[in-house]
């Protein structure tokens, strides 16, 4: 099997009109992520600009496990022996659940969504916890908002120890900050030495003035004793600083993957609490999905292909399209001219800086499924000299 994966402007044509694609909205930073494959997973699909536009921009809250009753148990188990039987012929069973035709990819080494191989199932294991805990970050936490926190114990603690302490930390720091707090990711990693430590990227409403103070007394508390290097915190100074310390707690890069051995089995050494949430996903045709975009070209793009190297033939594929433009403008834009559009000669604009005269107005032409940049920007003008003369 091979794997080529391509980055940059030019390595991906944009794909037609009709294509049918899936968009990936990151709420807290704006970001939309349209992905073309023959294996997409499954999601809502929307015809609409305006209808997508509006389910992006929903409140979506992390969904809520409910306790489960003794016939749910039942089935459970029953989809648990499956699952194991599955694994008996070197196939994960989330692939088993697509009828795609691709059943020649061994899934328990590689990860379609990045395309990167692996040499066991733990350190793929652990890669895709990273990428979903990775997107739960990016989606749901403002970077002016986050501090990085690594702490140690000089009692080299094993795995059960150390995610034992780091638990009660989180517990305590809700409790403390509960008007502050609005969610917390744990990374426990081991050491080379075998013993373990902690890293946190928590996010807070308005971080606290006492928070420093706070934790090191905390982790001193425990210890016996205050170090300055036990706890070291760190305030996130922009987006790109963020997303460079969810790559350095990658557990499977160059740097850490000779710590693997040290996880243990079904270990839950990264995991988040409070107020977060995935990225919001649905799916469209591509001339649907970049109305919300605007006129704005993908700079970024990510191409991946996975062939057999016996018969190149092509198995797999996924190009993805990084969008900055925010939905949120076009929706505030959209709303505009709709509410513009509903104004008769009866009933007097609500809220407009600019009514249409009752003769005429200049809006009539405009049709409602679709964005008028050029009225918006006049709009913007107008509204500027109104203000400042």
């Amino acid at each position: 099997m091979k794997v080529e994966v391509t980055t940059g402007e030019h390595c991906a044509d944009l794909p037609g009109e009709n294509t049918k694609v899936m968009v990936e909205y990151y709420p807290a930073i704006g970001k939309s992520v349209v992905t073309v494959s023959n294996m997409l997973k499954r999601a809502k699909h929307f015809k609409n600009a305006d209808d997508l536009a509006c389910y992006l921009l929903d409140n979506h809250s992390k969904p809520k496990r409910k306790p489960a009753t003794a016939s749910e148990r039942g089935n459970s188990s029953a989809k648990k022996t499956t699952v194991e039987n599955t694994k008996s012929i070197g196939v994960d069973a989330s692939a088993c659940n697509v009828d795609n035709g691709i059943a020649d990819v061994d899934y328990s080494t590689i990860d379609v969504e990045t395309g990167e191989l692996f040499s066991c199932r733990t350190s793929k294991s652990l890669h895709l916890t990273w990428v979903h805990v990775g997107k739960e970050i990016i989606a749901s936490y403002k970077w002016d908002k986050c501090l990085f926190i690594t702490c140690t114990m000089a009692s080299r603690p094993s795995y059960d120890e150390m995610n034992r302490l780091a638990t009660g930390f989180i517990n305590r720091l809700k409790k403390q900050f509960k008007d502050e707090f609005q969610g917390i990711h744990k990374f426990l990693e081991p050491c080379e030495d075998g013993s373990w430590h902690v890293h946190y990227i928590a996010c807070f409403h308005e971080i606290p003035k006492t928070f420093e103070k706070w934790a090191k007394k905390w982790w001193g508390r425990k210890q016996g004793y205050e170090n300055p290097m036990q706890v070291l915190i760190r305030k996130i100074t922009s987006q790109g600083e963020l997303e460079a310390i969810i790559r350095y707690l990658n557990p499977c890069s160059a740097k850490k993957e000779h710590r693997i051995p040290f996880y243990p089995k079904n270990c839950q050494c990264m995991r988040g609490y409070g107020d977060y949430a995935m990225p919001i996903t649905a799916t469209c045709t591509y001339g649907t999905a970049k109305k919300i975009v605007g006129d704005e070209m993908p700079t970024k793009r990510k191409n991946i292909r996975v062939t057999d190297a016996d018969t190149n033939v092509e198995l797999y594929y996924r190009i993805e399209y990084h969008f900055t433009s925010n939905i949120i403008a076009y929706w505030l834009e959209r709303c505009y001219d709709m509410a513009a559009d509903i104004h008769t000669n009866d009933t007097p604009p609500v809220q407009s800086p600019m009514p249409a005269s009752p003769e005429k107005s200049f809006w009539e032409n405009t049709k409602c499924t679709e964005r008028n940049t050029a009225l918006w920007q006049d709009y913007k003008y107008a509204n500027t000299e109104r203000m400042y003369g």
